[in-house]
């Protein structure tokens, strides 16, 4: 799947109304905690197990997606998280077109976890 293929796929909404709204009242950031571990664990079944990893992508998609709904998240923040996702999304699955490493595919979701703001130390 190309990356504009990715971007115009739809949001699924798999979840219930209650689900939705817990998860729409936590912050961006503890979203984004909680799918820096899905996407961790992504990563450790790509390189172990490959029977897992369609069935954890799902998992990583409902957070994803979730994030995506909540009204509190802002278009960049949507775009940006999107952007990530298809990044993994293309390593796992595809043709890994941006030449990624496990590492190099983790440094946005890297972020939400170590406090490392990548953008403000590649400007500086």
């Amino acid at each position: 799947m190309t990356l504009d293929e990715f971007l115009s796929h739809p949001v699924a909404n798999n979840c219930s109304d209650e689900e939705l709204a817990l998860w729409a009242s936590r912050s961006f950031k503890e979203q984004m905690q909680d799918i820096y571990g899905e996407a961790a664990r992504l990563i450790k079944y790509h390189r172990e197990s490959k029977e897992k990893v369609a069935k954890q992508w799902e998992v990583f998609d409902l957070f994803c997606s979730m994030t995506y709904l909540a009204p509190t998240t802002t278009k960049g923040e949507r775009e940006t998280l999107k952007l990530a996702q298809w990044e993994l999304y293309d390593y796992v699955f595809g043709k890994n077109d941006f030449r990624n490493s496990s590492e190099s595919v983790m440094r946005w979701f890297n972020q939400w976890i170590f406090d490392i703001n990548y953008a403000a130390i590649s400007e500086g």
